[in-house]
């Protein structure tokens, strides 16, 4: 019996509808300050995303920059006949007569920088949207009858000489 027969044998098929969905657990800290919740179709995969968007505090422990050499290597035909062959022959007659090359070495330096951060994901600090991308903390104790306040202060950094290195996101 193949396949075709023993789909029509089957006079009745019961389905059943199951609940499908997907949870992720996410911590309070990382979506107390969510920036944006996006959802869209991606239609390649045919599927749903979605997107939350935050933020979490990180402050810059290094910043280094290196000069680095690139090198790459480019086969080029060797006359316009060789591009010829290489574009127009058919499989069987590159296997037979394949076209020449000759290789160039394209080199260049590139400046790159490395940062590293140390993050805090659960900090809880609430910060306004109008302080911008970076900020100093400082902690202020302030006595108040019997106890003492923390208060904290968020100000904007200013670029001064102090402050300005080699490090593009300073």
């Amino acid at each position: 019996m193949n396949l075709t027969e023993s789909c029509i044998e089957a006079d009745r098929i019961t389905l059943e509808k199951l609940a499908v969905y997907r949870q992720q657990l996410i911590d309070l800290p990382a979506i107390a300050h969510a920036a944006s919740i996006e959802s869209f179709m991606d239609f390649e995969f045919n599927a749903l995303v979605v997107r939350l968007k935050s933020y979490v505090l990180a402050e810059e422990v290094d910043c280094r920059s290196k000069i680095v050499e690139i090198s790459s290597t480019f086969p080029v035909y060797q006359s316009w006949w060789q591009h010829f062959r290489g574009e127009v022959f058919p499989e069987w007659l590159k296997r037979k007569f394949p076209p020449k090359f000759n290789y160039v070495v394209k080199t260049g330096k590139k400046k790159v920088t490395f940062r590293k951060l140390a993050t805090y994901p659960r900090a809880n600090l609430i910060i306004p949207d109008n302080v911008g991308n970076t900020i100093i903390y400082r902690n202020q104790f302030r006595e108040e009858g019997l106890g003492i306040q923390e208060l904290a202060v968020l100000e904007p950094i200013k670029k001064t000489a102090d402050n300005q290195s080699d490090c593009p996101h300073r």
